[in-house]
């Protein structure tokens, strides 16, 4: 039996935890996939400043070949993501130091790959938009920046 008064307390009950839980499902959904472009950029990161250390050209594999090496670690960065990761979101900085110590010391950079034996620190900054308009409220932006910053020593190479 029905008793007088409490006939819509359940779907009250219902509605107020069904949102709570579908905005915390919603919340975690993005973080994951915030995680997931991360962790794509550091793979990318990684593969891509190790090519660049070669100071070969162009890599084995990807088609249509790149012409420059910004061109084929821009591509390595993609194709290491798992195609979820778009060049046009993609920025890339490259800076070079005559070794470690320079660097260390806040020596004189030089903006490219750099040559031979010299140390570069790349900056890979790529900008995700978020899933949800609940997220763009939750950060208070319509995007998230990830960011990853590697090291690398060039290999002793020939000089073209």
């Amino acid at each position: 039996m029905k008793r007088h008064g409490q006939s819509g307390a359940v779907a009250l009950e219902f509605a107020l935890v069904a949102s709570a839980f579908a905005m915390l499902m919603l919340v975690a959904i993005e973080a994951g996939w915030q995680m997931v472009i991360d962790a794509a950029l550091q793979s990318g990161a990684r593969a891509a400043s190790r090519f660049g250390t070669t100071g070969a050209i162009a890599p084995t594999g990807i088609t249509p070949q790149p012409l420059s090496r910004s061109d084929s670690i821009v591509q390595i960065i993609i194709q290491n993501s798992g195609g979820l990761l778009r060049s046009s979101r993609l920025q890339i900085a490259e800076t070079s130091y005559a070794s470690f110590a320079a660097m260390a010391a806040g020596g004189a950079a030089t903006p490219g790959l750099g040559n031979a034996g010299q140390v570069v620190q790349y900056t890979f900054s790529y900008t995700q938009p978020v899933l949800t308009p609940l997220a763009a409220t939750v950060i208070g932006d319509s995007q998230l920046a990830h960011r990853v910053v590697t090291t690398v020593l060039n290999e002793p190479y020939p000089s073209n």
